[in-house]
């Protein structure tokens, strides 16, 4: 993180691990996650004498994980102008329509 860039604290709510659970789901080891220690700290880790609590958002923050996005919604075909409802699945087409030659 460059030296002049003020980073943003994680929303107090928001998910956190320990430093163990922080180099299992990163993929690192705990001597790389240790070795972030002044950046994570920046972002709202803290380390006590009963081991750290390190925020999920601090862990991408710093480049140790990956963002990772909800899973795919499901899409709704538009409705039918005719009724308003979706159509049903029966009346779809099973094959693409021809084109012309």
């Amino acid at each position: 993180m460059p030296a002049d860039v003020t980073p943003l604290r994680p929303a107090p709510d928001a998910p956190t691990v320990g430093l163990h659970e922080a180099a299992r789901i990163t993929g690192k080891s705990v001597a790389t996650v240790r070795r972030r220690r002044a950046e994570l700290t920046k972002l709202g880790a803290t380390s006590t004498k009963d081991g750290w609590t390190i925020p999920i958002p601090a862990l991408v923050a710093v480049g140790l994980l990956d963002r990772v996005t909800g899973p795919e919604v499901a899409v709704t075909p538009p409705p039918d102008a005719k009724h308003g409802t979706p159509p049903k699945r029966d009346a779809l087409p099973l094959t693409p329509p021809k084109s012309p030659a």
